[in-house]
């Protein structure tokens, strides 16, 4: 099993208000979305098994980004191996590009040390914002792969 950093891309095709767990009714407005998760744990707890569980349809709502899921496409994602948890300096070296700002205040975010605002990130531009997440894995030293490098399937 993988231990490792990922980053969704999500597609908001409308702007829209969901109830996000805990956090309450959050706006969302039209364009791409960036969510940066890790999987540390020990056991079944993998990147392969941490994107596999966001693309599934049937699953209990447990994190933020498991009541957006129901509203949004997720677009492509990014991942890399990694020992360490570097979901905050994957986060800051994406905000700190001119092209994003900071999702909806304390998304995705429950567990963080380094006080982010929020663990999703607007995208500014129109089209797919992978090219950055490229350069901003690439500066932490990651090697970041695509989800055609993955093994998705359960079987």
């Amino acid at each position: 099993m993988t231990k490792g950093i990922y980053a969704l891309i999500l597609q908001n095709d409308n702007d829209k208000e969901i109830a996000i767990g805990s956090l309450g009714l959050v706006r969302f407005h039209m364009g791409f979305y960036v969510y940066v998760g890790s999987a540390m744990g020990r056991g079944p707890t993998s990147v392969e098994n941490r994107v596999r569980r966001h693309f599934s349809g049937s699953k209990k709502k447990h994190w933020h980004i498991d009541y957006l899921l129901e509203h949004v496409e997720i677009y492509d994602v990014l991942w890399a191996k990694s020992d360490v948890r570097l979901e905050c300096s994957l986060v800051q070296e994406i905000v700190n590009m001119n092209e994003f700002e900071y999702g909806p205040k304390s998304f995705g975010n429950s567990d963080c040390k380094s006080f982010c605002q929020a663990h999703i990130l607007k995208y500014k531009g129109f089209n797919t914002p992978m090219n950055y997440l490229i350069d901003a894995f690439s500066k932490l030293g990651l090697v970041p792969h695509d989800h055609d490098d993955m093994e998705l399937r359960n079987d």
